[in-house]
């Protein structure tokens, strides 16, 4: 059954997650994936995590949900949908064999566009004088390929792991000041990526971003909607619509355009003794006055607020218009629901562009006409 045709990119931490729970994946947001998939569409993983961690987190119960909702479909095949881009985009693994040894299920990988930070012994020589076992950051390690631990192995990537929460920027703020001391390493080729207690060495000319355009253009069959997940790059959602599930603002695209009024269910105008505006462009924020909670509202590709002003149409039905800010009202986007956290948030996501039909073949072939 291949009825619907598109492509997800998804992050993992925080987007398929259970909040609270480290690397725990929301079973919910398996059984989306597998109805996703099962129904035609493509799953790209984009993460930082590695190849293993993938595998065994996500991979694993997705195939067993496939078999579960299906004991006649061919899973493997199903698989052939399925592509990897693994420790920050370092390299675009495509399925070739999925084995079952010892009840277990070995995943066999086509490797393409494989770029390994250079210098990694120079690397780790770096980190392990300026920083572990120092005394400010007592307790950080580093996760490369040399790594004794599983947890800590790294196929293309350097990490410095283990730092206390919210410093990986002014620690890649430090590691920059000291790059002129250690020439030894050629900076040029090295890009350094923060998560919330990680730093990230990885290949300059990899990223989501190159990665991705490489799929995109090289990978035959991703036809249809292409919408990514989670945090994948302000520079990957300069390209693909990029949705962001939290509890604050369910629904923000960092691109606001389609599908995010499918999603919702519309817009309504907001009357004007019901909000204020605070800050300009795309900082401006739209207050309920009641609450002095922020609106989720309309906005354009930069993030500007989209105002319009309501018309009454010939046949008597009142019809919206964009206009000026200083003439019109915003556009308050409505939400059939509360929408949850991380990997619920996600699979509620999913459900809903299958629901409105976002990816259905039919539909979007009459749309192009």
């Amino acid at each position: 059954m291949r009825d619907i045709h598109g492509t997800l990119f998804l992050d993992i931490d925080g987007t398929l997650t259970v909040p609270g729970k480290k690397y725990a994946i929301e079973r919910d947001a398996i059984s989306a994936m597998s109805e996703f998939l099962h129904k035609g569409g493509n799953l790209v993983f984009n993460s930082g995590a590695t190849r293993y961690r993938i595998e065994r987190t996500v991979l694993d119960p997705l195939y067993n949900e496939l078999e579960k909702r299906d004991p006649q479909m061919d899973v493997q095949a199903l698989f052939h949908h399925v592509y990897l881009q693994p420790e920050n985009g370092s390299a675009l693994l495509i399925i070739q064999n999925i084995y079952v040894q010892e009840n277990m299920l070995e995943f066999s990988w086509k490797r393409l566009h494989e770029m390994h930070v250079p210098q990694k012994a120079e690397l780790r020589a770096f980190l392990e004088q300026e920083f572990v076992n120092t005394e400010r950051y007592n307790g950080c390690l580093v996760a490369d390929h040399l790594a004794e631990s599983a947890g800590l192995q790294r196929e293309y990537i350097v990490s410095l792991k283990n730092l206390p929460e919210g410093t990986p920027k002014d620690v890649i703020t430090l590691i920059e000041s000291m790059q002129a001391q250690h020439p030894e390493i050629d900076w040029s080729k090295i890009a350094l990526k923060a998560a919330r207690t990680t730093v990230d060495f990885v290949h300059r000319d990899s990223g989501k971003t190159i990665s991705t355009q490489f799929l995109l253009q090289e990978v035959a069959g991703l036809d249809g909607p292409v919408l990514g997940f989670g945090d994948l790059g302000d520079e990957f959602a300069s390209v693909v619509p990029t949705i962001n599930v939290n509890q604050k603002k369910p629904n923000e695209f960092r691109l606001r355009k389609q599908p995010s009024l499918e999603l919702n269910g519309g817009y309504e105008l907001l009357p004007p003794d019901a909000y204020v505006s605070v800050g300009a462009m795309a900082q401006e924020k739209i207050l309920e006055k009641s609450s002095g909670q922020e609106i989720c509202v309309l906005r354009d590709s930069s993030g500007a607020v989209v105002y319009g002003r309501s018309l009454a149409s010939p046949n008597g039905q009142s019809t919206i218009t964009l206009t000026k800010p200083a003439e019109g009202n915003p556009l308050k986007i409505k939400t059939h629901e509360t929408i949850r956290d991380a990997g619920a948030g996600t699979a509620w996501c999913i459900r809903r562009l299958l629901e409105v039909g976002y990816f259905d073949k039919e539909k979007n072939s009459k749309n192009h006409q």
